[in-house]
């Protein structure tokens, strides 16, 4: 658990670095701590990382006693330690914690200035993701990627950026305990102050079935080409832009398949989330089998953190009309 401290001030090119960076240090730290006999179980277990990480966003609020949103504005003299060492590229591991100054608590009390336990200033400027555009990108609520995850000691030390805003939930450490926020109109912002309102919500964001699809990179209807990749022909754009051929994954593995089976022909619509397929396709995209017309978002609806305010079971042409009228 993060622990708040006072200053003594009144005692807050192109984005391509991606999750698998990430991945690959994480990687990187395990073998190291085997080879190096730190013990696997602690590192193993972060393959599955503590339920109080990833719980829904309504629960991180409600378990939560402090919620600020805060500045960095410097660093104090204290240094932090990841205790298996820093893992992550071009990193000193002992590095000042960040100071931030609060900007408005949304719950509890906080200093006017102060600094997380784990919260180490970075050294160079490397967040892949930001604030996900305003946190209006579906990759966000429906793929639970964030800006920070946890460390291979199964433990969340979040990096900070000097000038940057945060949205802080101090005493809760959580894959999104920590993100970014650089207008009011921020999404997460925003699902997170309905949250406090009314704790009875389902979800701090609710929104229609088009608005929903709108958030992801783009959605069109395809057909299957070849197994591998699979690789399928865009026959029609209903958002974004897309070049005449999409493949699902940048590997050679039709096992990737949502349904574990690629049939030559078959149509899907296909939610993009990011521009280029990624090794592991979940991220890149969500796929829905056509049958006879209808479309089942279920899965979808189940895995977003948005409550998506539809059917489970659309009509294709019902699809195609909404998103169409999006962009009349």
């Amino acid at each position: 658990m993060h622990t708040l401290m006072g200053s003594g001030k009144n005692t807050a090119v192109k984005r391509r670095h991606r999750f698998f960076s990430r991945l690959a240090w994480i990687g990187l730290a395990l073998g190291l701590g085997l080879e190096l006999g730190l013990g696997g179980s602690p590192a193993l277990a972060c393959f599955a990382p503590p339920a109080s990480l990833t719980v829904h966003h309504t629960d991180l609020v409600a378990e939560t006693k402090v919620i600020v949103l805060a500045r960095v504005i410097g660093a104090t003299d204290k240094p932090t330690y990841n205790t298996l060492g820093d893992m992550q590229a071009n990193r000193d591991p002992n590095r000042a914690l960040a100071k931030f100054e609060a900007i408005e608590v949304l719950r509890g009390k906080t200093p006017p200035e102060f600094s997380l336990s784990g919260g180490s200033l970075a050294d160079v400027d490397y967040d892949p993701y930001n604030d996900f555009d305003g946190h209006k990108s579906a990759l966000f609520w429906d793929k639970k990627i964030t800006r920070q995850w946890n460390q291979p000691d199964c433990q969340m030390h979040p990096d900070f950026q000097v000038g940057r805003t945060y949205l802080l939930f101090v005493d809760h450490p959580h894959w999104r305990a920590y993100e970014e926020i650089r207008g009011p109109d921020d999404l997460w912002l925003q699902a997170v102050r309905r949250s406090i309102e009314d704790p009875s919500l389902p979800s701090g964001l609710s929104l229609s079935l088009d608005a929903w699809l709108a958030l992801s990179h783009g959605v069109f209807v395809g057909r299957v080409q070849s197994c591998d990749g699979p690789t399928l022909s865009v026959d029609e754009v209903l958002h974004g832009k897309f070049d005449s051929t999409w493949r699902y994954s940048n590997e050679e593995d039709a096992g990737y398949w949502p349904d574990g089976t690629c049939e030559i022909g078959r149509h899907y619509l296909i939610v993009a989330y990011q521009e280029e397929p990624e090794i592991l396709p979940h991220y890149s995209a969500s796929v829905f089998p056509v049958h006879d017309g209808l479309l089942d978002f279920g899965a979808a609806f189940r895995d977003s953190d948005i409550e998506v305010q539809a059917f489970r079971i659309q009509k294709l042409d019902d699809v195609r009309r909404r998103m169409k009228s999006r962009t009349e």
